[in-house]
């Protein structure tokens, strides 16, 4: 061990000794007067801390700036350091100061070694690099042995690469550096200018490091195979690393003809001269220009014009012959046929004009007659800002007038199209704020008194535990101070923090500094940035056709990935996914795409797990229909009209898109994925489920937050990737990001283009307004960029607060609708396999619990594949009315309150009764329920909050208890539903009004299919059976022997289906 310590300190201080000799040879050094000593401190402990410096040890002095890392040390904190001190009477002073690691005394040379051959994965750029290496990110350094076979980088290369730390040299080094994507594509060569030149509009390529075949050379106009990467060259996403021809332009110049046969090729001949006025100039789009050329005919002989023919892109709809004429004749009017062309002759002398009209398409800006170059019109570009889309006043007046809004926007009367999509949305997103600016009004305080503290002030607002009012950091939040004379004093502060019903807010300086506690009005404000961020989409949703927003045909792409599927043994490909993929120093590339010049394919593996084949499943387990939905997915030939996966409740629709997210990740090299969630709880459960599967290295994945959300919140695996998601712009690089519908509204103002992802997935389609589904789908190309729908239409849909919004039809969701159209309809033989799967394998209840959703909302087609010791696990509990059969209703006749002006409901008795349903079953004295697997849905936050009262009173707080949307996506092995309203002494007309949201088909469905293995639904029948669900609810239990307490209602009767049911049971 001390042989092992010694080695270390000798390594470590050997350059240290040798400047130490170099200062004792030259005594004129001011620093060091000879007499210098070096020291070692290997234990030492912060024992003084000021601004900027301390001590170790109460002894050696150390600055900020030595300390490795950055990192702020504290009081206590044991470090090593090496000083030195300048005489036999100086001060001891850090040269270099480190946290001390329980690594460092544990086996010097292992931890070094350890350090070492432990890489780590990372994404970013070349900084520099030359012959013999060079630099990502300016700080990691690579030499040239680590790089790919066949790869060349320069500046601006986005590359994937491992490497390790040395802790000798307090260095990074890459072992192996590849392209983090790359892609082969046909394009047409063009805006050549002497060594550089551009591919189609995103490709950019130099001759200096361009490979290409012997005796070629791109030229304007050739039509190009390329092997590009991912590049940032200033305008250019894409540098091109190969070249090989597929058809050459043509051009004169482009021919190798030597100079002068070229320049005798476009002289004038047989004594016709043809003016040299020929450039259309620059046009924008949807504009047009003409262009006359002069034909003078100074030969001895008659002339005759054969033809007219023009060259380049969609030639025949941008060029049209307006007039062909004789000087001092009649032009003919409008375009010009062939035969006109061939029937004009110039006598010696005569003059002719041709007219050539150019009409501006959306591809083509520039047009040169005389060389045929065409300059490309740029695509679609994000905004660089966010407008404030402010509410027209017009309608703000409309609203709180109670007035018709078709007045002030009649657009809302208009159907949904694609013209019309802008104005409607807006005016729905509007409505929708003003309906939120005036529910927060309603949670101003009066008179409220401020703690101040050290650095905040500090609020409490009763209610916001529950939401009420609901706020986030960042959001303004106005203090009126009133004054003598009915002055009011308006102060602007922000919430900074926020913990239970305690909010600190940061001031003005002065007024955090002059505040006595005197009482202030608080007045909170909406939050508009959701609705600006839909505003900006609904904006460039304009750009796409009716192919992505209002489908009525498909036409098929060449598919992105063409390989054969193989169906292997199951047994064995997990055998393999158990073991463990040892890295390789060395990379190199495969086969799979193959260029004349080189290859590219990047063989990074940081994964636990073994990267199937080519053609399997990364998941062994999934049923046919997913792995169908996977297969269509990867091919996309859909694109860029949506795909829909139908996941009805416990058909591991999740399971199917993490599925399809590591196929795209894998097999399409040059992708981007970007996961959209409408909530934070459902991006978290997409991204622990890819990290999870172990498939995908850390540089791969990043999850962005909004800027409000704490960590903490935050589960701790995940925040590895939430770290890398703090810079939005190298954030966006990553190739699978994650984030909420919201969240995705932060790419557009950093500079990407249009297309920078490839795939947009969006989880839980269902439950996100139209215009916020558009945030993250509008990122991509409207003309090759994929989207994948995932949800259920039958489940929660957005919530929406305006009743004017939701009648208008805000509260459909974009999945939906488009389900609504008859391209995306089930017919006689399902639905079309080309964009919609259903999945109808449920992994999740009982079959008695399945069976009445199945036939209400599914059309009978969901099969139950649970696991029976699971499902079966309660059917034989002894307060079942029928054994086998877990299932029952418990009548509650009870009385429904309200507190004071609170506007929620609850009901005692139906309180009670969960508490002891939840009693018995956790509390049973032979293998009692975790208390975790138990979950209680309530319709009313009141409801809730009794309950939660009840249950913490018998020890049974770890129960959930929440509202049908907390459970939305979630699943427990037993579900007791609360339906809390019990008022039998209202008419048939206000009963159903009265039900309010417990009459919402969605909601019941979701409460209804939360339970693996046992479903209690307490409630008043006589109440509830005047809502259908409800109502087949109540007959399902009753034909089952399935309803227990208060006496029925009398219009339940047997149903002969169920009475079949029942039997087999």
């Amino acid at each position: 061990m001390v042989s092992v310590v010694q080695g270390l300190m000798s390594r470590l201080l050997s350059p240290l000794w040798r400047r130490a000799q170099e200062l004792d040879e030259r005594p004129e050094d001011p620093c060091f007067d000879g007499a210098a000593q070096i020291r070692q401190v290997w234990t030492g402990v912060v024992t003084h801390l000021c601004a900027d410096y301390g001590l170790i040890d109460h002894s050696v002095y150390f600055t900020s700036g030595v300390v490795l890392g950055g990192v702020v040390l504290c009081v206590g904190d044991s470090v090593q350091a090496l000083a030195v001190r300048e005489g036999a009477h100086g001060q001891w002073r850090a040269l270099r100061v480190e946290r001390h690691k329980d690594a460092w005394e544990s086996g010097g040379s292992e931890a070094l070694a350890l350090d070492t051959d432990k890489l780590r994965p990372l994404i970013g750029t070349v900084t520099s690099c030359d012959r013999d290496g060079g630099y990502i990110n300016q700080t990691t350094y690579f030499p040239r042995s680590a790089l790919c076979e066949g790869f060349e980088p320069v500046k601006g290369d986005w590359v994937l690469a491992q490497y390790f730390v040395c802790p000798s040299e307090w260095s990074s080094q890459a072992r192996a550096v590849s392209p983090l994507r790359y892609r082969r594509m046909d394009g047409v060569s063009h805006h050549q200018l002497s060594l550089i030149g551009v591919v189609e509009d995103s490709v950019f390529f130099s001759l200096d490091s361009l490979i290409v075949p012997p005796g070629f050379r791109p030229a304007r106009g050739d039509v190009v195979n390329v092997v590009v990467v991912e590049s940032s060259q200033s305008l250019y996403s894409w540098r091109a690393l190969c070249m090989t021809p597929i058809q050459h332009s043509g051009n004169a110049s482009e021919l190798n003809m030597p100079d002068d046969e070229v320049q005798r090729l476009l002289e004038n001949k047989g004594g016709l001269q043809v003016s040299r006025e020929n450039q259309f100039g620059c046009l924008l789009l949807g504009n047009r220009k003409e262009l006359q050329i002069w034909i003078q005919n100074s030969g001895s002989e008659r002339q005759r014009l054969k033809c007219c023919e023009f060259a380049g892109w969609d030639s025949a709809q941008q060029f049209c012959l307006r007039s062909v004429s004789v000087k001092n004749s009649t032009p003919a009017g409008g375009p010009v046929d062939e035969d006109s062309v061939q029937m004009l002759e110039m006598k010696p002398g005569e003059r002719a004009s041709v007219t050539v009209c150019c009409q501006m398409s959306c591809e083509i800006c520039a047009v040169m007659v005389s060389s045929l170059v065409f300059d490309r019109l740029a695509r679609r570009h994000l905004p660089n800002f966010l407008g404030n889309y402010g509410v027209p006043q017009a309608l703000r007046d409309c609203v709180e007038g109670q007035k018709d809004v078709l007045i002030a926007q009649p657009a809302l009367a208009e159907p949904l199209s694609l013209s019309w999509m802008l104005p409607r949305f807006s005016a729905l997103l509007w409505l929708e704020e003003l309906q939120a600016e005036r529910e927060i009004r309603e949670f101003s305080l009066t008179g409220a008194i401020l703690r101040k503290g050290a650095v905040y002030l500090h609020l409490e607002v009763p209610g916001l535990a529950e939401g009420r009012p609901s706020l986030f950091i960042g959001d303004k939040v106005l203090l009126k101070k009133p004054c003598s004379g009915g002055t009011v004093i308006e102060y602007i502060s922000y919430v900074m923090e926020i913990s239970d019903e305690d909010v600190s807010l940061r001031v003005n300086a002065d007024f955090q500094k002059n505040y006595l506690g005197e009482p202030l009005d608080v007045e909170f404000s909406f939050n508009r940035l959701t609705m600006r961020r839909c505003h900006c989409a609904l904006e460039q949703s304009k750009h796409f056709g009716d192919n992505i927003l209002f489908p009525s045909m498909l036409l098929l792409q060449p598919p992105q990935w063409s390989g054969e599927w193989r169906e292997e043994d199951r047994h064995l490909q997990e055998e393999e996914n158990k073991a463990t993929q040892k890295t390789d120093g060395s990379s190199t590339l495969t086969a799979e795409m193959v260029s004349v010049a080189t290859q590219t394919k990047p063989d990074l593996t940081m994964t636990a797990k073994r990267i199937p084949n080519p053609g399997q499943f990364f998941n062994a387990q999934l049923n046919p229909a997913q792995k169908e939905a996977v297969k269509r997915i990867l091919s996309g030939e859909c694109r860029p009209t949506p795909y829909v996966l139908f996941g009805p409740p416990g058909t591991g629709k999740t399971i199917t898109l993490i599925e399809a997210i590591l196929q795209v990740h894998h097999r399409i090299p040059c992708s981007r994925v970007l996961v959209c969630t409408p909530s934070n709880s459902a991006a978290d459960l997409v991204c622990m489920r890819l990290h999870q599967s172990g498939f995908l290295h850390t540089a791969s994945l990043a999850r962005v937050n909004a800027t409000c959300r704490p960590e903490e919140s935050m589960p701790e695996e995940l925040r590895q990737y939430a770290r890398a998601g703090e810079d939005i712009r190298h954030a966006s690089f990553h190739r699978i990001v994650v984030s909420t519908c919201s969240s995705a509204g932060m790419f557009y103002q950093i500079g990407l283009r249009v297309g920078h992802f490839t795939h947009v997935f969006v989880d839980e389609a269902g439950q996100a307004t139209e215009p916020e589904s558009l945030i993250p789908l509008s990122l991509l190309s409207e003309t090759s960029g994929q989207i994948v729908l995932a949800g259920d239409p039958k489940q929660l849909g957005p919530v929406v607060k305006s009743k004017l919004a939701a009648v208008f039809g805000l509260g459909v969701s974009l999945l939906e609708r488009l389900m609504g159209m008859p391209l995306y309809s089930c017919s006689e033989r399902g639905y079309n396999p080309l964009l919609v799967m259903k999945l109808v394998y449920n992994y999740r209840s009982h079959e008695a619990l399945l069976e009445l959703p199945s036939r209400l909302f599914y059309a009978g087609e969901l099969c139950v594949r649970s696991q029976r010791t699971v499902v079966d696990a309660l059917c034989h509990w002894n307060r079942l009315p029928t054994k086998g059969f877990p299932f029952m209703f418990h009548g509650v006749r009870g009385t429904e309150m309200r507190e004071g002006n609170n506007p929620s409901w609850f009901n005692p008795a139906e309180a009670v009764q969960v508490m002891m349903y939840c009693c018995q079953l956790a509390k049973r004295l032979y293998n009692p329920i975790a208390a975790t697997d138990i979950g209680v849905i309530a319709p009313y936050k009141k409801q809730v909050e009794k309950i939660r009262v009840l249950l913490h009173r018998v020890g049974l707080g770890e129960v959930k208890v929440g509202s049908v949307e907390e459970f939305q996506g979630q699943e427990f092995l037993i579900i007791i539903m609360s339906t809390v309203r019990s008022n039998e002494s209202l008419l048939n007309e206000e009963l159903q009004s009265m039900l309010g949201f417990l009459s919402d088909p969605k909601r019941f469905n979701v409460a209804i299919t939360r339970a693996k293995a046992l479903l209690i639904v307490i409630g008043n029948p006589h109440v509830l059976i005047k809502d259908p669900c409800f109502s087949a609810l109540l007959q399902y239990s009753h034909d089952n022997r399935a309803f227990l307490g208060c006496d029925p209602p009398v219009s339940l009767q047997a149903s002969p289906r169920f009475e079949a049911v029942s039997s087999r049971s």
